[in-house]
């Protein structure tokens, strides 16, 4: 007997819940190999319970109460028979170093010790960014070895793994090759089929232009969107969404531009969803959509591609970000390349500021210890600089922009409650200290409609630089940068030398725990501070100044910058998470 109502006895509630079987616990680890480094951990389910149906109260709804209740009744050992990654070969410690490491995850995770295996994955049995934060430093408290960011991110990360390192007591990390990479994307055939002569410039946009947008959710792609929007020649946005339907894309489309402040509806008719998926090859998209793309459309054609989407997870190796941050960085390469229309391509990078001219051999040392998405990122801007330098120097078509530290803008101030800056600043507030350089220096910040202006620049204007690293070109200099903030906050925070103020606010951190706004991104905060050392041409410091002004009110009115302890829970905010299209 199936359940319908819950007038049912306990006989018919055993019937609710199935057993768990050899083949379902199969089927649930594959999905949850798939599922991390897509989506933020706390949303990746930890059990999965298979139900005979879903029950039904008298009024035809959903019956919650019988489902928990149904749950709540199993004893602990049934309960783990659920587990995401119940079935998978069990490996107990194998020696001293793995017991003390496993003990240090079921402290952290608040499981049992017995139920963890050595080769379980840190982030495939509860663990997430904070709580990971939490372990590398009993760790290093226990072995004083530091986990490095590559072996802690690592999509392969184990007990096992973690005791090898502690064992062999170094501080070399798990690396990635970056210059393979790169060379690698440029042996495909496309590429190499590119010829110099007759490969002609595009000139300005044409008239009821049609541009290509992906990331248009993001912080900065709700920008780029509304920048696309105000001009005249851009007749049809077609963005890329991750939705269940070009109307469940347009909705996550008018949700952001509705907090960041500028959504009209007047907009709408301008705007056409196409529904992907930066990790599928070209992008997840219908043939007919990517054949525009290629420009082999009967039905239309792209003048323009902005590609800003990418996923952000600073937990996810190389291999988990390679088919969203590089590959379809090739694969619209390759659609515009082939493209009789001569369509225009700008990247929009983001990750660690390199020269892209240095050594590449002296640039990979550091970006093959460095994290995913980071080394994700300098692959494609390769790939992409490659291109855009095989072709003669007036060349149009191709470019890089990468950008600095994006803040709100002047007008709205609507600031990412996620970003490092905001967080290095909050700390700043609630021990009422910053950080004074050394040496004269500058805060690398720029508001997201300036930096939306530069990049629609790389596709309208016809004389372009390959590569605009705006990250040493905008920003303000850094006692500037804390007037503004001082002039906010209704408390002013006294300069001190950056060892002392880094010391104060870990002690901070540490008495306040895991809400405080530090503790996500201490590892950032260890290898240096948000200030750079570059020569800056600020085109409008008094803007940028009023940007960083109206981004502080901002997040005094959410709650973000306060000097209280406890945990910010905020509503209706730009947060990160794991970004992509």
């Amino acid at each position: 007997m199936k359940l319908a109502s819950n007038d049912c006895n306990s006989g018919a509630e055993e019937q609710l819940l199935l057993p768990n079987t050899e083949a379902l616990a199969s089927y649930v680890r594959s999905v949850r190999d798939k599922l991390i480094g897509v989506l933020p951990n706390y949303m990746i389910p930890a059990y999965f319970i298979p139900v005979s149906e879903v029950p039904k109260s008298r009024a035809a709804k959903t019956d919650r109460k019988l489902i928990r209740e149904s749950v709540e009744s199993l004893s602990s050992e049934n309960l783990k028979t659920y587990l995401a990654t119940a079935g998978a070969e069990f490996c107990d410690a194998a020696n001293e170093t793995e017991r003390t490491i496993r003990d240090a995850w079921a402290a952290v995770l608040r499981l049992e010790t017995e139920d963890i295996s050595t080769n379980d994955n840190f982030y495939e049995i509860g663990g997430d960014s904070i709580s990971i934060i939490t372990l590398l430093k009993r760790i290093q408290n226990e072995f004083g070895v530091h986990l490095g960011l590559s072996m802690m991110n690592s999509k392969s990360t184990t007990i096992s793994q973690m005791a090898k390192f502690v064992d062999a007591d170094t501080s070399s990390e798990p690396s990635v090759d970056v210059q393979r990479e790169v060379a690698a994307a440029l042996s495909a055939s496309w590429v190499k089929s590119i010829k110099t002569a007759g490969f002609v410039s595009r000139p300005a946009l044409p008239a009821q232009a049609s541009v290509f947008l992906t990331g248009a959710t993001g912080f900065l792609g709700t920008q780029l969107l509304r920048s696309l929007l105000v001009k005249d020649s851009v007749r049809r946005v077609v963005a890329l969404v991750r939705a269940k339907s070009a109307e469940h894309g347009l909705e996550r489309l008018k949700e952001t531009a509705r907090i960041a402040g500028w959504w009209d509806d007047v907009y709408e008719e301008r705007v056409e969803v196409w529904t992907g998926d930066l990790e599928d090859a070209k992008l997840g998209l219908k043939e007919e959509q990517w054949m525009q793309l290629a420009g082999t459309s009967p039905s239309g054609q792209i003048d323009a591609v902005v590609h800003n989407g990418a996923i952000v997870n600073w937990n996810a190796d190389y291999e988990k970000l390679k088919n969203a941050n590089v590959r379809s960085v090739l694969d619209l390469l390759q659609a515009v390349v082939e493209s009789p229309h001569a369509p225009r391509f700008v990247f929009v990078s983001g990750g660690v500021s390199v020269d892209i001219d240095a050594d590449p051999a002296a640039v990979a040392d550091e970006m093959n210890t460095s994290i995913g998405y980071c080394q994700t990122k300098y692959v494609a801007e390769k790939v992409v600089h490659h291109l855009a330098t095989a072709l003669p120097s007036s060349q149009n078509r191709f470019s890089v922009l990468k950008p600095g530290m994006i803040i709100g803008t002047a007008a709205e101030g609507v600031a990412n409650l996620d970003d490092f800056l905001w967080r290095f600043v909050a700390t700043a507030a609630k021990i009422q200290l910053y950080p004074l350089d050394a040496e004269p220096g500058f805060v690398p910040v720029s508001d997201g409609g300036l930096v939306a202006a530069r990049t629609l620049g790389q596709i309208t204007e016809n004389n372009i630089d390959a590569f605009v690293n705006l990250s040493t070109e905008l920003g303000l200099a850094t006692p500037d940068f804390w007037a503004h903030v001082n002039a906010e906050l209704g408390k002013v925070c006294t300069p001190i030398d950056w060892a002392t103020w880094l010391e104060r606010a870990l002690q901070d951190m540490n008495e306040t725990g895991e809400s405080h706004p530090l503790w996500p991104v201490q590892h950032f905060a260890a290898g240096g501070g948000i200030s750079g050392t570059a020569t800056l041409s600020a085109p409008d410091e008094a803007e940028l100044g009023r940007a960083v002004r109206s981004n502080v009110r901002y997040l005094k009115q959410v709650g973000f910058i306060s000097g209280a302890d406890e945990q910010v829970q905020v509503q209706g905010v730009l947060r990160r998470g794991v970004r992509r299209s």
